[in-house]
């Protein structure tokens, strides 16, 4: 609606300058990509499909009004979220990656209550210089923050939603994904803090945690493919202008095509994915 509101107003777009040919013409650094597939647990499965069946039938009560969805029906739609976002296994999934990984100039991004015990067990397990940036931490102290971790005098930071916009990192070479919304702006934001031109700065890395139904649950796949359906729009982007593809795309395009789903992943972008009637749509789902 915004963007025909400006095109019926102001006109056609004159020129554009797309992620693609920024990386291509060396203004943004490539990046490889790197999903990891982390279950759900039993008990965090079952709720989840509890709470998927309770928005199936509140929704479709709703679908004779025209007005959008109801705020009780947002409300589960966001506690289903968040159940995704602090899944239990990504924290082991994640030191699981650490342990080998470089440790400095990385970003990671935990849901908000999280913050605390991610920032808990860096220091503890690494030793390492770390800092959270929350939606409470002033202005003052955050401009403060970023300095010193683009100076290289902090090594982790820690942070929720409050990175995405209007920030600029340029040291970030490294990415950790513990909590995406299915919203395009946050993600892809989420990939611009890390493709920033940095000295010596030759190819950044983004690993992203893909939550999936546990594969011993006994239940039908729709309700399998009712979980990874909803991350399958970032995984698609960030596959898309990935320097290692074929290697980023095989790990989630075997799950999906092994769930008979594969047509929904493939040679799509975000926003055609949200449109998907399986994809909550009109629900920004970040609380």
């Amino acid at each position: 609606v915004g963007n025909a509101f400006i095109e019926d107003t102001i006109g056609k777009t004159v020129y554009s300058f797309d992620l693609k040919e920024a990386i291509e013409r060396e203004r943004l650094t490539p990046y490889d990509y790197h999903p990891h597939l982390v279950e759900l647990t039993l008990e965090e499965f079952a709720e989840f499909n509890r709470l998927t069946d309770l928005i199936a039938r509140m929704t479709a009560r709703e679908k004779t009004k025209e007005v959008g969805f109801s705020e009780t029906t947002k409300r589960k739609l966001n506690e289903r979220a968040r159940l995704v976002k602090k899944a239990q296994e990504k924290f082991q999934a994640f030191f699981n990656v650490f342990d080998y990984a470089p440790k400095k100039a990385t970003i990671v991004y935990v849901f908000d209550e999280q913050v605390p015990k991610m920032l808990h067990e860096l220091k503890e397990r690494y030793n390492l210089k770390v800092h959270g940036i929350v939606a409470e931490t002033k202005s003052e102290e955050r401009a403060k923050i970023l300095k010193a971790f683009n100076r290289g005098e902090i090594d982790v930071l820690v942070a929720i939603k409050c990175l995405d916009e209007g920030v600029d990192i340029e040291n970030c070479q490294y990415a950790y994904l513990l909590a995406s919304s299915t919203n395009p702006r946050e993600f892809i934001q989420r990939r611009g803090r890390v493709l920033r031109k940095a000295f010596e700065k030759r190819k950044s890395h983004i690993h992203d945690f893909v939550t999936i139904a546990p594969e011993d649950y006994p239940i039908e796949d729709e309700r399998k493919e009712n979980v990874i359906v909803r991350e399958l729009p970032r995984v698609a982007e960030f596959v898309r202008l990935a320097s290692n593809t074929p290697e980023s795309d095989r790990t989630v395009s075997d799950y999906v095509y092994n769930l008979g789903i594969y047509y929904k992943y493939s040679e799509m972008n975000p926003w055609d994915l949200q449109r998907d009637e399986k994809i909550d749509r009109g629900v920004d789902e970040d609380g």
